[in-house]
């Protein structure tokens, strides 16, 4: 988010947890920041919301300064709670220019 912009900008990404029965305040979504797809090269950024406590959008805390130009994935990653398992969704590539 957003999926294309200037380097030097600070990118955040934003995953949506959905079907999740009854969040329980236990979980969290963390969010890694990658130079190649498919969890590929190097992580560059890993960022972590806590509380999760609810379906609905969850954003980085910070967001990330991007210093070179080229394509970089977000990849989401809910740790389950009380209530529901764990899973990972990889976000759509940020294009740098």
């Amino acid at each position: 988010q957003p999926a294309s912009g200037a380097m030097g900008a600070t990118f955040k990404d934003t995953a949506t947890l959905s079907g999740a029965n009854t969040p329980d305040g236990t979980g969290s979504i963390t969010f890694n920041l990658y130079d190649a797809p498919n969890c590929g090269g190097s992580v560059l950024d890993t960022e972590t919301g806590n509380n999760v406590n609810a379906n609905g959008n969850y954003t980085t805390p910070t967001g990330y300064v991007i210093q070179n130009a080229g394509t970089y994935y977000w990849v989401a990653s809910f740790s389950g709670d009380g209530y529901n398992n764990a899973t990972t969704a990889r976000s759509d590539s940020t294009n740098m220019n």
